[in-house]
């Protein structure tokens, strides 16, 4: 604790042992106050009594500031956990619990989900041939050209995993889920990726729905 601070206030109402624990780095003198004499002397001096409430307003404000900044990484941890790095897409752990609430959701109000799976054809060969950056590019390029698809409200995007992604579609038939998917593969279709060569690289994505 720091200078001017008490050890154990709060111990004097409620009669609980102390929360905090004092060790001295050198020989000192501490006053000892009981606590019915201490409480004697908060109700004689309103000076007093004036100075314990500062301390602990002191106190509770420090302690609160402690747990929000706490629950702030807490949250920041959790985010960043159910986020795809490469992509800033949601990865895989945050689709499944979406789609599960989802589907309950849906099953519950009758609101129709429907859902599709999209995967870069021939991705191991844009690996093998261009390298792991270049197959990166494409990836988050992929990853574009779906979110611009998208209504980014309501709708559900993922990289599942490597080069497959996963779309959910809220409040949509199946044959507006096909036109999704159509729109998403001819955007990708039109992508061009620069590997220093003549011809730009172009790729193709295959799409299974869920029906």
């Amino acid at each position: 604790i720091e200078q001017g601070h008490c050890a154990g206030e709060m111990s004097i109402f409620d009669s609980i042992p102390p929360s905090a624990t004092v060790s001295a780095k050198e020989n000192s003198k501490v006053l000892l106050i009981p606590s019915d004499i201490a409480r004697a002397m908060i109700s004689a001096s309103h000076e007093l009594s004036l100075n314990f409430l500062l301390i602990l307003s002191q106190r509770i404000r420090n302690n609160n500031k402690i747990v929000c900044e706490e629950q702030y990484h807490i949250r920041r941890m959790e985010e960043y956990a159910k986020v795809d790095a490469m992509t800033g897409l949601h990865n895989r752990r945050w689709l499944e619990e979406m789609y599960t609430r989802e589907m309950a959701r849906s099953n519950k109000g009758n609101i129709m989900l429907t859902a599709f799976m999209l995967d870069i054809d021939h991705f191991k060969n844009v690996n093998d041939t261009y390298g792991h950056p270049i197959g990166d590019v494409v990836i988050k390029g992929i990853a574009g050209a779906i979110s611009g698809e998208i209504r980014k409200e309501i709708d559900i995007v993922a990289r599942y995993g490597g080069e497959e992604f996963v779309v959910g579609l809220v409040d949509t038939t199946p044959e507006g889920m096909i036109e999704t998917a159509e729109r998403i593969r001819h955007a990708v279709m039109k992508l061009e990726f620069d590997v220093h060569q003549q011809d730009p690289l172009r790729v193709t994505v295959s799409i299974g729905a869920f029906l």
